[in-house]
């Protein structure tokens, strides 16, 4: 027996994604990725800091009727504090992508105006004080009925090293095409 034989080791798969937030049915697909860590780390399982390159985050407000377009901004605004930590946590988080069910009541391009404004706050905030150019990604999903291609597209886009600072997209446009070739066509 040779003493490389010995000293191998099995290849380590570490998450590279995290998923937070509330629980939705179009993110259900995601979190059984092996590159996503949906829950606390278990023991057992490889967990490395520096291996995160995305934190997914999942808003639910679908089911709320009574939301107004302040009350989604409120929400949102919320989540800034909680991402600021995450990307003071992880050294070489490059995307935070928040997946919103956003209520059906609201019209569509009120809700884009709010998840614009808090996408470019967001980004802005991330920069100035973490000191870090994180991008921010805001899919609004509520009528998302293929929970396999957003995984696929959110794991696209984690994998994939960003240029633009923030960008909004409608479920449309998800399904249509890649996250990166819609900001492409977008800011180039």
């Amino acid at each position: 027996m040779s003493l490389n034989a010995e000293l191998e080791m099995p290849p380590v798969t570490a998450p590279t994604i995290v998923l937070r937030g509330d629980t939705m049915a179009a993110l259900h697909t995601l979190s059984q990725l092996p590159n996503v860590l949906a829950s606390r780390p278990q023991p057992g399982r490889p967990f490395r800091r520096r291996a995160i390159r995305a934190v997914a985050t999942g808003i639910d407000t679908s089911a709320d009727a009574a939301l107004t377009a302040r009350g989604l901004k409120s929400r949102l605004r919320r989540e800034i504090l909680s991402t600021q930590r995450q990307c003071e946590w992880l050294p070489h988080l490059k995307h935070v992508i928040f997946v919103i069910a956003e209520p059906p009541h609201l019209h569509e391009s009120a809700v884009l105006d709010i998840a614009d404004g808090f996408a470019e706050r967001t980004h802005a905030h991330l920069e100035r004080v973490c000191g870090a150019y994180v991008t921010v990604t805001v899919l609004l999903v509520a009528d998302c009925a293929q929970p396999g291609l957003l995984a696929e597209r959110i794991n696209q886009r984690a994998s994939l090293s960003p240029f633009d600072p923030y960008l909004v997209l409608p479920w449309r446009d998800v399904a249509e095409q890649q996250i990166q070739q819609t900001a492409a066509a977008t800011y180039c």
